[in-house]
């Protein structure tokens, strides 16, 4: 049975541990509702932290990386800042030139959320009041991590807005299952389970088009090392800072369900997501600088990727993508589940 426990972070912060019984932990912050640390056994026994993050309270209070935090009120790109709803132009607190990214200037990962232990894990919330960064309507948001014996890290995002509104939650956890100082994730081997993917152009902003993945660098349909993206001369990995910064389209389906595998050779640590939203986005790490970790250690280029559950990418500003626009006394539910294996 899962445990969880406490202790002070800074600021204000706290962490909170969740323990399994067979030899699994995540710890968790209030600062961004954000994953720090995932415990798991390696092929040989041994435990293997498989997340980046920053090692101290200053240093994750400035988490311009997104390292393990929540991303909102929405996730990934909006083109030049701004969108149209209900015939009114939102101009929003953009923080890249061309447009905004994962929220905004101050987006959730900077938010100091509302924490509560439940059985299992631990229930963070957070309330965004209108005018937020430019998005309309009072948010109400909640993510609820659980972590079961048999390594299954659950991830639950519901919202409720008081105006109608855009709302796109995300996790970017950084992975690297060799070990979260181990330096590159070249030679993990990934499939991901979706035929088509967003294109983007050179700000890696998706483009409105839906391209089959077959003959394209971006097919994963089979096991393909992560490194053969890395390096890649095609304008898509260009465009994504040379390497994968795409979101793929998950198969027809109904509820939560597998979407990507990836392995390391070095440890044997086997990571599956899953999910109910529509797309998954596969970023490889290409934009981490040398940012300082924890215990010593200094992440930069290709030290991680990342798979980002989520609906598609500036969904309202594409007319071929559906809109998902949240109202009043609409709920918004999506789940995610990480869960870590050994491979065979």
């Amino acid at each position: 049975m899962t445990t969880v426990t406490t202790a002070p972070f800074g600021g204000g912060a706290r962490l909170f541990t969740l323990s399994g019984e067979n030899g699994y932990s995540v710890t968790l912050t209030d600062l961004g509702a954000s994953v720090r640390d995932i415990i798991v056994p390696g092929r040989d026994g041994r435990p293997v932290d498989v997340s980046l993050c920053h090692g101290s309270y200053e240093d994750s209070a400035g988490n311009d990386g997104y390292l393990g935090a929540t991303c909102g009120r929405v996730a990934n790109r909006i083109r030049d800042g701004r969108f149209e709803l209900n015939g009114k132009t939102y101009e929003l607190n953009a923080n890249y030139p061309g447009f905004i990214l994962h929220g905004g200037v101050t987006g959730f990962n900077h938010a100091l959320w509302d924490a509560r232990i439940i059985p299992g894990g631990v229930e963070f919330k957070h309330r965004s009041p209108d005018g937020d960064q430019g998005f309309p309507g009072e948010l109400d948001a909640a993510v609820t991590y659980t972590l079961s014996d048999d390594g299954a890290l659950g991830i639950d995002f519901m919202a409720a807005s008081g105006a109608d509104t855009i709302v796109n939650l995300t996790n970017h956890t950084y992975f690297n299952l060799s070990g979260h100082a181990d330096g590159s994730i070249a030679d993990h081997t990934a499939r991901i389970d979706c035929d088509f993917f967003l294109p983007t152009d050179e700000l890696s902003r998706v483009t409105g088009e839906v391209r089959a993945v077959a003959g394209t660098v971006m097919d994963f349909t089979r096991p393909r090392l992560l490194g053969e993206c890395l390096h890649d001369g095609d304008i898509q990995l260009k465009n994504g800072s040379g390497g994968c910064d795409h979101s793929f389209v998950l198969r027809q389906g109904e509820g939560v369900r597998l979407c990507a595998r990836v392995s390391s050779p070095k440890t044997g640590v086997v990571l599956e997501t899953y999910t109910d939203y529509p797309a998954v986005h596969l970023y490889t790490g290409n934009m981490l600088l040398p940012y300082k970790g924890k215990d010593g250690a200094v992440y930069a280029k290709h030290g991680a990727f990342c798979l980002e559950t989520q609906l598609f990418p500036d969904f309202i500003s594409c007319p071929a993508f559906e809109k998902h626009i949240l109202r009043p006394g609409e709920p918004y539910r999506y789940r995610t589940v990480y869960k870590f294996g050994i491979t065979t």
